[in-house]
């Protein structure tokens, strides 16, 4: 955990200012959010950002619809604002589903649309063949169910998490319910132990 600091009161006051032009975040991405038409937070954003922006661990539960999955991809596009050829793997988002990751891969690219950050989907049931050719194209971010990151991992051995620094558990209690606790105990322990995660 990362303690209370000045820059967090500093972030909760620009919270409170009521909207995302008031939050300081990367240009590029504020374009991304204006094209979606994000104007003011909602009460779940309003209570999760500023702890993640201030690069915190974080465990948010609201209902469905309520703005969760603009509340995690927010401070990952904000934390790496651009694509970088030599780092690797910096943030991930891990879904229990082939359909949710599917809505937070689209989420995902229009939230980054002017940016060069590559965003690339690994889920169970899509071919294999260009989800290889999309890895070697070395990607910032992936979208991913558990079964197939795991699979992408075995198989390639220049694949490795040990630049991942975000970490998502979107939906986590239907991951831990679904019987992936193998998989994702092994994402974890690829993962380095300074990352941030979100649930």
């Amino acid at each position: 955990m990362i303690a209370y600091d000045d820059n967090e009161d500093v972030m909760k006051r620009k919270m409170k200012a009521g909207s995302f032009n008031a939050m300081d975040l990367d240009k590029l991405l504020m374009q991304g959010l204006t094209r979606m038409q994000y104007k003011i937070p909602t009460p779940v954003q309003r209570k999760t950002l500023p702890m993640a922006l201030a690069g915190m661990d974080a465990v948010c539960m609201a209902r469905t619809g309520s703005g969760k999955t603009a509340a995690f991809l927010i401070p990952m596009f904000q934390r790496f604002p651009t694509h970088d050829s030599t780092a690797g793997i910096r943030g991930i988002v891990l879904s229990p589903t082939r359909e949710l990751a599917v809505q937070t891969f689209r989420f995902a690219k229009d939230m980054s649309k002017f940016t060069d950050l590559r965003v690339v989907s690994i889920i169970g049931g899509d071919p294999l063949e260009p989800q290889f050719e999309a890895l070697s194209n070395r990607p910032d971010m992936l979208i991913a169910t558990p079964g197939r990151l795991m699979h992408h991992l075995s198989e390639i051995s220049t694949f490795t998490l040990k630049s991942v620094k975000y970490l998502v558990f979107d939906e986590a209690d239907r991951l831990f319910e679904m019987g992936f606790a193998e998989q994702l105990n092994s994402i974890i322990k690829q993962c380095p132990d300074d990352r941030q995660t979100l649930l």
